[in-house]
């Protein structure tokens, strides 16, 4: 009776230690915020500063120079990226001021979809993916400043976030969605009958070796299980 107890604490503790791992492996890889890198203070804005510094003018812009009559005079949902910090490249810059936009796309498409919406993470990335490509751009002026220390660019992009333009994506990330949903609860179905079997294989390998294999088979169905548990989480 003692043998069995001991046995099944250690089955437990294993069981948990797996349970432990696996949701913290799931917390930080459903972090969409961290898709986007870190977020831009509204009144930071490298390319303001750089202008001060060269001495150089408002560029031609109106949706830059007053972004409030821009939206007056053509409403909409429109959507300004900027960069922070001076970048090193013109490429740099671009995904720079594309990522900041794509942040605020991402929180559109979410309230589309649902708040109920689980998979944020895989949503974060496809709207940068989607953002990064260019779509939604209406426009975006890439600069370039000739400091005594190297030429650094910065870039601000205009995204046309409408309805008639968001939409479309929304729609294709829901039918996509629906696929992956379907896909997943294959694998959770087969990650649960997995974790079964490992643990019926476990007790009755025990039984026909008299435990003298126990220690192994125990790390070895605990990190089974751990693994069918970050599935059955919904993990990637």
């Amino acid at each position: 009776m003692n043998r069995c107890k001991a046995l099944f604490v250690r089955v437990l503790v294993i069981g948990l230690l797996g349970l432990v791992i696996a949701m913290s492996m799931y917390r930080r890889s459903t972090d969409p915020n961290a898709v986007f890198g870190s977020a831009n203070d509204s009144t930071s804005n490298a390319a303001v500063a750089l202008r001060s510094l060269s001495g150089g003018g408002h560029p031609d812009k109106s949706w830059i120079d007053d972004f409030s009559g821009f939206t007056t005079a053509h409403p909409g949902q429109w959507i300004v990226g900027r960069c922070a910090k001076p970048c090193l490249s013109q490429s740099e810059a671009q995904q720079t001021a594309r990522s900041d936009a794509a942040r605020a796309v991402y929180s559109l498409a979410l309230g589309n979809l649902g708040q109920t919406f689980l998979d944020q993470t895989w949503l974060a990335r496809r709207v940068l993916t989607d953002v990064q490509e260019g779509k939604l751009a209406s426009d975006e002026l890439p600069e370039r400043f000739d400091r005594p220390y190297g030429t650094i660019w910065t870039d601000t992009v205009l995204l046309d976030a409408s309805a008639e333009k968001l939409n479309p994506l929304v729609d294709r990330y829901r039918g996509e969605l629906r696929a992956r949903s379907a896909q997943m609860k294959t694998l959770q179905i087969g990650a649960a009958l997995l974790a079964l079997f490992t643990w019926l294989v476990y007790f009755l390998a025990n039984t026909i070796t008299r435990g003298y294999f126990t220690l192994r088979l125990q790390l070895i169905a605990g990190t089974i299980t751990a693994m069918a548990l970050l599935v059955l989480l919904g993990g990637p």
